[in-house]
């Protein structure tokens, strides 16, 4: 998984959903997580930009992919820095991590390929904004393939989905899943013989999957979001609290912190069924048709067509154009899914922005709202040279 910030490590996916503020930092401190200085309490900032948009629930998903070719397989380490030359690279956690014109970030994960949606704001149409950010991933890497590997074919290896959860919370979101819901995730996700995997991450919870691809993916999605949104539930009236303790043998992941349970027994249709009858409310509440889950449990067909998100496909890749500003240089110099950090002058400081938002930033950026607030704390906080500091010290 790309894209962990070098700063703590930032997630990909996952954003408090209460972040709503931008912050300045210095890029040449020491340690650059304790400069960065709160946007909210930055006054003259505030008036410039105004309250920013709060980002509801998230989901993305990546897919991991064989590449094969006219003799066999091929090991795409040896392919990804032909095949992403000119892109550039700006997530600090995974140096191999580009991210494409159309938005779609590309990494190696060992052997395989890898390919990562941006996140998807949970509601009607998301399905549909799925389908579409797949396609143009899976599309994006043959055709860079194409000149490289002769009769190349790409044949899916893993599909990990990830919803985004708060980092106080992500564990024991974890646990009440794996305690209260046990081997009836394997029949709502649809795990094969690997088992079920589910990994917190910052800022998200990860379950890893075989590869998944159409209607299969879709139920898995959709039954993923409603029971961890169901497991995040604080509330008296949660309803994981109503399900059973499930006699569950997990084990801890060997690869990262998580849970893994072999699927050594089957949690049986009744188990799900009463599962999922707490968590469908809560998939209900996101704006996800429920009706692919409703008939693999019920047997019967349920009136809810997918919704069609009237306002297109799948997000448009972030502005991360360089700019001159009267202050000097703007660079994009690195993001993640949640955050995108500006360098603003030369030297300058940081401006580390929400990702949902880095369009308001960068419109007032183009429109000069920006240059008068930056001067002034690039005026009141003016890095000293290295050179001159130690200069200073032996006087």
């Amino acid at each position: 998984m790309p894209g962990e910030a070098g700063l703590s490590r930032l997630s990909p996916f996952g954003v408090h959903t209460a972040q709503r503020s931008v912050a300045f930092g210095h890029p040449q401190s020491r340690n650059g997580a304790r400069m960065l200085v709160d946007f909210r309490r930055q006054d003259q900032l505030l008036r410039v930009l105004g309250p920013l948009p709060a980002r509801g629930t998230v989901v993305g998903v990546e897919q991991e992919w064989c590449v094969h070719g006219e003799s066999g397989r091929v090991d795409y380490r040896a392919l990804h820095d032909r095949s992403t030359n000119g892109l550039v690279r700006l997530f600090p956690g995974d140096p191999a991590a580009v991210m494409t014109e159309a938005g779609t970030v590309l990494t190696v994960d060992g052997w395989e390929a890898e390919t990562v949606t941006q996140p998807l704001v949970l509601g009607p149409g998301t399905l549909d904004d799925l389908d579409a950010a797949l396609f143009q991933a899976r599309s994006d890497l043959h055709e860079r393939l194409r000149p490289l590997v002769q009769d190349v074919r790409l044949e899916g290896w893993s599909t990990h989905v990830s919803v985004c959860v708060d980092d106080d919370h992500v564990i024991a979101v974890a646990r009440r899943l794996r305690e209260r819901c046990g081997l009836s995730l394997a029949l709502l996700l649809g795990v094969g013989v690997s088992g079920v995997l589910i990994r917190p991450r910052r800022h998200r919870l990860e379950v890893c999957l075989d590869h998944l691809d159409g209607p299969t993916l879709h139920r898995a999605v959709v039954a993923w979001v409603g029971l961890v949104l169901m497991c995040s539930d604080t509330s008296r009236a949660a309803g994981w609290r109503s399900l059973p303790r499930a006699g569950t043998t997990w084990a801890p992941a060997r690869e990262r912190f998580g849970h893994h349970c072999p699927l050594e027994g089957t949690g049986g249709a009744r188990s799900a069924t009463r599962t999922w009858n707490e968590a469908r409310r809560y998939a209900a509440a996101a704006g996800l048709p429920t009706a692919s889950v409703d008939r693999l449990l019920m047997r019967r067909d349920v009136d809810q067509p997918r919704s069609v998100n009237p306002f297109g496909s799948h997000p448009r890749a972030p502005d991360l154009a360089s700019r001159t500003r009267p202050f000097g240089p703007a660079h994009a110099r690195w993001l993640t899914w949640d955050l995108v950090a500006w360098e603003c002058g030369d030297p300058g400081v940081m401006a580390v922005v929400p990702m949902h938002a880095n369009h308001l930033f960068v419109a007032a950026l183009d429109a000069g709202r920006l240059d008068s607030p930056i001067k002034d704390r690039l005026t009141r906080h003016r890095t000293v040279p290295r050179d001159s500091m130690n200069k200073r010290r032996s006087a």
